[in-house]
């Protein structure tokens, strides 16, 4: 007897334990809104809301209605509601995930709130007519829970088989409600959520690494790309590797181009690569090849408004749908399009459309991250200056039409310069480039890192033209897709060098200087590759500095790592700082006498308690006079920074 009783006091307090396991969708959720870098930080509240009374409710059956005679009714009753919260909460942190800003959750509970509504009038009609229930109240649930498991099926993004088997258990549990089957659910659950905070803790743990392989995707594109672009005789061809760099290297399946006819108002595909499933809707493609696919993509025009790639090129807005499968649009096409994951970015050149860059779907079922959105966006410039190259190389023969294109060809490159002074604590700052010819090889920007770390580069490609224009352009995204993955300028620098030494003419090389201002230290650190002197006038000795900046040009040699050293420059209050190109010290007026780097010095010690803007006005304007009309020999580039 004292052993039966042992046995009962066991399992009772085997069951009191229940609860226990409820909780951990609770600690779950918790963590993961605690873990920094989530950018989902939002979605995961909701289901900390839903599951604290759910482990109440637990605590509530397993203290007061196990062995009670009602504890089936309220099972019944009460776990639909629980069921449904639950889930909703499930679906509203899968969308913060994907990046998707949609009320699927809400539509979600909508869709079920009659049924469990309708659910718990049949459990009170059975309880007060014990006569008349029968098979009436499992029945009810299973009504109820098919319809649970239909809607969830319907909104969720990614259904995992696992989730299924979830709600599956918790049916059963309704339907057959033994403390056994709800141990069986309570540890699945334990199970479910508790992996998923292991996933995210190894998300983050593997965050350098995935950091480290984005450099060697981007390396790799780099180079890729630039051997591509500086052939572009052959636009169709030249296309064509453009596509298979750019799908290779971020382990996508297929892509295309797709160029603006402005006279016949349609998009036509210029080149295409590997399975691509057209964005038009009833198109039957399930069981085409390769080939087959893409002659179906080249024979169709695009003039639709409400088509994905007219959107993307009329918007000038890149379009990012890492889920497409669950966006209307591609829901829209019918049929079985196979279009899982998709990045469009529009060619511009300034306000100018000239095409459209798709990517679609990755290898083994991934989806687009916003990290690959990035490197599409920064490398589709290459798409825009090789369609650019192709117009002009068609139109050579022509002399006029080679200077229109040449002049468009100036306007890319102005886009590609800064549009606007970025406003930082600390600094101000004032720049600008004017080419010698319709491109030129001088360049600078601005590279913000955050809110106190800004990027200041110029630099001056040897050379005029067209080719020193290409190479900028090569340099700029370099230095915009690599510059958040180095700590200091130096090994910055050593990087882009070792990605285009080999990539160049051994006639052309780079001098380049990087400054960066840390506004949180207040400090100016800089590395040099070559470049011209930096002028510094300290306000508070009232001296003005005049310094070599050193290192070794760009391209000179594959290895600099041993040459380029990273500096800092103390500067303090009302300080001036003055870079600039050569086109500036070897202006030359009709005499033939140079400006010189000594009348530079004279006019930054004349001007060096203005305004960064108004000492840059005033520069160009001593230029001028110096140069009375005599023709620019050189770009003129400069930069301005006032502490």
């Amino acid at each position: 007897m004292l052993v039966y009783w042992d046995v009962i006091v066991i399992a009772e307090a085997f069951i009191l334990l229940f609860p226990l396991l409820a909780a951990i969708p609770l600690a779950a959720g918790w963590i993961l809104h605690r873990l920094p870098g989530q950018e989902h930080e939002r979605a995961w509240p909701m289901l900390m809301v839903v599951s604290l009374p759910f482990v109440v409710w637990q605590w509530a059956l397993a203290y007061f209605f196990y062995g009670s005679a009602v504890w089936i009714f309220w099972t019944r009753l009460v776990d639909p509601f629980f069921l449904m919260g639950l889930l909703a909460s499930v679906l509203r942190a899968e969308s913060g995930i994907a990046g998707v800003a949609d009320d699927r959750h809400r539509r979600f509970i909508f869709q079920l709130i009659p049924w469990v509504v309708a659910n718990a009038g049949l459990q009170l009609v059975c309880r007060i007519f014990p006569e008349i229930s029968g098979y009436i109240s499992v029945l009810a649930v299973l009504v109820v829970g098919g319809q649970i498991v239909r809607a969830y099926s319907r909104w969720t993004i990614r259904p995992r088989i696992r989730q299924r088997i979830l709600v599956a258990v918790w049916i059963l549990v309704s339907v057959i409600p033994l403390p056994f089957f709800r141990l069986f659910f309570l540890v699945h659950l334990a199970y479910v959520w508790g992996e998923r905070v292991l996933q995210q803790l190894t998300i983050l743990s593997d965050r350098g690494r995935a950091q480290e392989n984005e450099k060697r995707v981007i390396s790799h594109i780099s180079e890729t790309l630039t051997t591509v672009i500086q052939d572009v005789g052959n636009f169709q061809s030249s296309i064509l590797s453009y596509l298979q760099g750019l799908c290779t290297s971020l382990e996508v399946k297929a892509g295309a181009l797709y160029l603006w006819d402005g006279e016949a108002k349609v998009f036509r595909v210029a080149q295409v690569h590997g399975l691509f499933f057209p964005l038009t809707r009833s198109v039957e493609h399930t069981f085409m090849r390769e080939r087959a696919l893409q002659d179906l993509v080249r024979s169709i025009e695009i003039s639709q408004s409400d088509n994905l790639i007219w959107e993307c090129g009329h918007s000038r807005h890149p379009i990012h749908l890492p889920y497409a499968s669950q966006d209307v649009r591609i829901q829209k096409l019918g049929g079985d399009n196979n279009i899982q994951t998709l990045v469009l970015t529009p060619l511009l050149l300034e306000k100018e459309l000239l095409g459209v860059l798709v990517l679609q779907n990755k290898f083994y079922e991934r989806y687009f991250s916003e990290s690959d959105a990035y490197l599409v966006y920064t490398f589709a410039h290459y798409a825009t200056l090789m369609v650019n190259a192709s117009r002009m190389l068609r139109d050579r023969v022509d002399r006029e039409r080679v200077q229109n294109e040449l002049i468009l060809g100036r306007r890319i490159q102005s886009d590609l310069l800064p549009r606007r002074i970025p406003i930082v604590k600390g600094i101000e700052l004032a720049g600008s480039m004017t080419p010698a010819k319709e491109i030129g090889g001088d360049y600078y920007d601005f590279i913000e890192a955050g809110p106190n770390r800004l990027g200041i580069a110029i630099g001056d490609v040897s050379g005029k033209g067209v080719p020193a224009g290409m190479l900028m352009t090569i340099l700029q995204t370099l230095l915009h897709s690599q510059y958040r993955h180095y700590p200091n300028t130096k090994d910055l620098l050593v990087a882009i060098n070792a990605s285009i030494a080999q990539k160049i003419k051994s006639s052309m090389f780079i001098t380049f200087l990087l400054f960066e201002w840390n506004a949180e230290e207040y400090s100016l650190k800089y590395s040099a590759c070559g470049h011209e002197h930096i002028l510094h006038f300290r306000a508070k000795e009232h001296r003005l500095d005049c310094f070599r900046s050193g290192g070794i040009a760009l391209g000179m040699t594959e290895d600099i790592s041993e040459i380029v050293r990273e500096r800092q420059l103390i500067v303090g209050p009302n300080d001036t700082v003055l870079a600039y190109t050569d086109g500036i010290i070897e202006a030359r007026n009709p005499n033939g006498d140079m400006y010189g780097l000594e009348r530079l010095k004279l006019f930054t010690e004349a001007h060096q308690g203005q305004p960064a803007e108004s000492i840059r006005a005033a520069l160009m304007e001593s230029l001028a006079q110096f140069c009375r009309g005599e023709e620019q020999a050189d770009d003129i580039t400069c930069i301005i920074m006032r502490f």
